[in-house]
């Protein structure tokens, strides 16, 4: 399930201005050297994520797994707090915010 707040685009990144500048060869290449990094990736960012968790609670900090419900509710208070503002002070923040948040439907 998708309950970050924090994503990245990783392991490879490229515009679309050099993507289709590439060969579809050269373009099915990326895509495929793509595909196998994602779950060593993945493992990786989970591994941290134990690591991370673990480090807060050597230091007697409470850590709590966020159920889909409880993700439901803090993203709609998040929203109602925060994205009003982003979409106004960010310079393309509109834009921004709908491209991060289509990751989410």
């Amino acid at each position: 399930e998708k309950l970050s707040i924090f994503f990245t685009l990783e392991p490879i990144v490229i515009s679309m201005k050099t993507w289709n500048r590439l060969t579809p060869e050269q373009q099915k290449m990326f895509a495929d050297v793509g595909r196998s990094l994602e779950a060593p990736a993945l493992e990786a960012a989970r591994k941290e994520d134990g690591r991370v968790a673990d480090l807060f609670r050597s230091h007697n900090v409470k850590v709590e797994q966020l159920t889909p419900e409880a993700w439901q509710q803090w993203q709609k208070l998040f929203q109602e707090s925060s994205f009003e503002k982003f979409r106004k002070d960010v310079p393309n923040g509109s834009q921004l915010l709908d491209e991060t948040l289509s990751f989410y439907k």
